[in-house]
């Protein structure tokens, strides 16, 4: 079994990925300055969400979960708001 600190470094990992393929839809024309913008807020919250644990600081098991259903949903939201079709 895997250990709680090693658990927490690959999620952040995760959402590094995550976080620069987010800003996707920005980079190749098919989201404005407002997608970008949340994206990015959203992106840099989600991160900070996923090192907490890894620096030391305690959060309940789900907390990490929560933020990644909220990440998500605020993405979508903000794309579908902001779409820019060529």
């Amino acid at each position: 079994m895997k250990s709680a600190s090693h658990v927490y470094a690959r999620a952040a990992i995760y959402v590094v990925a995550l976080f620069a393929a987010s800003l996707a839809p920005y980079a190749l024309g098919f989201a404005g300055r407002v997608y970008a913008a949340t994206a990015l807020v959203a992106g840099l919250l989600y991160l900070g969400a996923a090192i907490t644990p890894i620096l030391g600081a305690k959060i309940d098991n789900h907390g990490l979960f929560r933020a990644s259903v909220l990440y998500i949903t605020v993405i979508f939201i903000a794309l579908a708001a902001d779409y820019a079709p060529s």
